[in-house]
């Protein structure tokens, strides 16, 4: 398991499994999430203030145990009861549920989705190359991240440097 992408979510499988029984969503799928949105690390908060392991929007932080939305438990428990709500909603559509888990939505343009990659949460678009990371790699016990897999690669430009005001050319020198 050393070589494996899931080797860093071992101290977690143990939740993983408990909550796959409780919601009936395979551990596999939870630990693929996990990686994705965080490579297993629960102390992770995004650009639009998704916390922990799983990257959940703070309006499902309500019930942290202290407010601790970054609880692995708390976390993971709250990611797969959302998961598994949106699988019911999609009628078992596993893909439909996948996109919806990144924000993704029926009828979601390009344009729509990207619509965040020049404001200050730039990490607020939808990821256009989920759905294949997700079951093309991580599934798959496939390192999504470390084979570069992707077609859109949408969010790069998120780790371009922004131009602000004072990035403006200095004036010209005189004689």
């Amino acid at each position: 398991m050393t070589n494996s992408p899931f080797a860093r979510c071992r101290p977690y499988f143990d939740l993983f499994y408990k909550y796959s029984q409780i919601y009936n969503v395979p551990a596999i799928l939870i630990a693929s999430f996990a990686n994705q949105e965080s490579g297993c690390n629960p102390g992770t908060i995004g650009g639009g203030d998704e916390q922990g392991m799983m990257q959940i929007t703070p309006d499902k932080c309500g019930g942290a145990p202290n407010g601790n939305c970054l609880d692995p438990d708390f976390n993971i428990r709250t990611a797969v009861a959302y998961f598994a709500g949106e699988l019911t909603r999609h009628n078992g559509s596993i893909l439909h549920t996948i996109g919806a888990y990144n924000g993704w939505y029926e009828g979601m343009t390009v344009p729509a989705a990207t619509a965040a990659a020049n404001t200050s949460c730039c990490r607020c678009q939808q990821n256009l190359d989920y759905i294949h990371q997700m079951c093309n790699g991580w599934i798959q016990g496939v390192d999504a991240y470390a084979l570069n897999m992707g077609t859109y690669f949408n969010l790069r430009v998120c780790d371009q440097p922004r131009p602000t005001s004072s990035a403006a050319p200095a004036p010209a020198p005189t004689k």
